[in-house]
């Protein structure tokens, strides 16, 4: 262990700034006394420049490895950094999503509640009062992007024209809908994820909460992707609605039936 700790030392010292000084102190002693004494220095420079190279060619090699671990650990460090933002209101987020999903591609909405997300009164032209979240996500599909939605069971019956409608709107779009029968929420808004390219998260509980921060943000590909894990977990648990071209309008009428009639 002792031998190897050495080694360690002596090949990591290689590169250390003495190296150079030395280098530099040798080739000026070698160039003055060849002018001196050109017979000696002449031999003795022919016989050290292959050695000056080879030193040259380490140094050059060491201090390469040393910046390429250097600009692993840099990326490494980088990728633990977190982003941390609050919003104060469903407008402020509204602001920053609008932003954020023009530089997106990708977006991941794991909707267990039984409210709609966008829940409210909607206006002459088919926007929900006081959001501009439709309109956001609106634009993000319409210009190509991926949109994937998991919802959960419930006994209201917006959500479920709701997620219809959107169905109906935007079938022709990367817009992918699941259904995840194994959770039902009864009369209880919670908190919404929503992953984004798979390196931020958004956590919301609403347009319209209690909370501090209705809606917070964290940008962190570790943090993400334990996020993105949970969602393909609920995947493979949830049975697909609309899956590009294939859509099963027949789920909307049974459980349109099931949410009118009360069960036993």
């Amino acid at each position: 262990m002792k031998i190897k700790d050495d080694k360690r030392i002596f090949w990591g010292s290689i590169y250390y700034e003495n190296t150079i000084f030395a280098i530099i102190v040798v080739a000026i002693v070698v160039f003055i006394g060849n002018s001196i004494f050109p017979k000696i220095f002449g031999t003795l420079l022919e016989r050290t420049i292959p050695l000056f190279i080879l030193v040259v060619c380490l140094e050059i090699f060491f201090i390469r490895k040393k910046l390429c671990k250097e600009i692993e650990e840099i990326k490494l460090h980088t990728e633990n950094i977190s982003i941390y933002q609050t919003f104060l209101s469903g407008e402020e987020f509204d602001n920053y999503l609008e932003y954020r999903t023009k530089c997106a591609s990708e977006m991941k909405i794991i909707h267990i509640s039984s409210f709609s997300s966008s829940a409210g009164s909607e206006n002459e032209e088919g926007e929900r009062s006081g959001r501009r979240y439709s309109k956001i996500i609106d634009d993000f599909l319409k210009s190509g992007k991926t949109f994937h939605r998991i919802f959960c069971d419930t006994s209201n019956k917006e959500v479920f024209q709701w997620i219809k409608d959107d169905i109906e709107k935007y079938k022709k779009e990367k817009y992918f809908i699941n259904f995840l029968s194994n959770i039902k929420v009864e009369n209880l808004r919670t908190i919404g994820i929503m992953i984004i390219d798979k390196e931020e998260v958004c956590l919301g509980g609403g347009y319209r909460t209690t909370y501090t921060n209705p809606t917070i943000s964290i940008k962190n590909k570790v943090i993400a992707g334990f996020f993105n894990d949970y969602f393909k977990h609920l995947l493979i648990h949830s049975q697909a609605i609309s899956s590009g071209d294939n859509i099963h309008w027949e789920f909307f009428d049974e459980h349109f039936i099931n949410v009118e009639q009360p069960h036993d």
